[in-house]
């Protein structure tokens, strides 16, 4: 299967079409976000859709795939309502991720509130041909929103390898599991 990719800004300008350039990527402008600005990445390949999935709704592969993420732990089941604790891979520090929505075999929706911020990560996995398309969305907004700016560069090519990650370790069928994270 041809591996395709777009990225794309919510209020881009000149700034998001000289990335993109860089990155020699298909840029669009996103309507309706109801974060200040989001990118998004997708990618097909040649993987199941389910075996995509499974690395959404299992934390433990988090730190394998996600980006800036070392491990992953859930408090509880994995449904909507639940928190996981994510420790950051750049930072000495541990959040916890709200799970918004979860859509069974389609969609995961999370939310981490950092200081200043609220950023909501979208990942969703569909049939795409003989494999799967996963689209990738970080959506940033709050008071200090504007400071992440500074790195959306740098976030945008981690979002980018973490969708090309993923479906390798998916088509590998790895059940990648990574640092263990401290017990409770």
């Amino acid at each position: 299967m041809e591996t395709s990719e777009r990225l794309a800004w919510g209020r881009h300008g000149a700034e998001g079409q000289r990335i993109a350039a860089s990155l020699d990527v298909a840029l669009s402008q996103q309507q309706g976000d109801t974060m200040s600005w989001s990118m998004v990445s997708e990618y097909e390949a040649d993987v199941a859709p389910d075996d995509v999935y499974r690395h959404y709704v299992d934390p433990s592969t988090w730190g394998s795939w996600a980006h800036n993420t070392r491990w992953g732990r859930t408090r509880g089941s994995f449904e909507a309502g639940s928190k996981v604790d994510v420790r950051v891979a750049s930072y000495p520090w541990t959040y916890a991720v709200l799970v918004r929505e979860v859509e069974e075999g389609r969609r995961v929706v999370t939310e981490v509130r950092p200081f200043g911020v609220v950023i909501v990560s979208t990942y969703e996995v569909s049939p795409a041909g003989a494999g799967a398309r996963l689209r990738h969305t970080i959506e940033v907004g709050g008071p200090l929103e504007r400071a992440y700016r500074m790195v959306e560069g740098m976030y945008t090519r981690m979002l980018q390898e973490e969708t090309r990650r993923l479906a390798d370790i998916a088509r590998q069928g790895s059940g990648a599991r990574t640092e263990q994270a401290p017990g409770p």
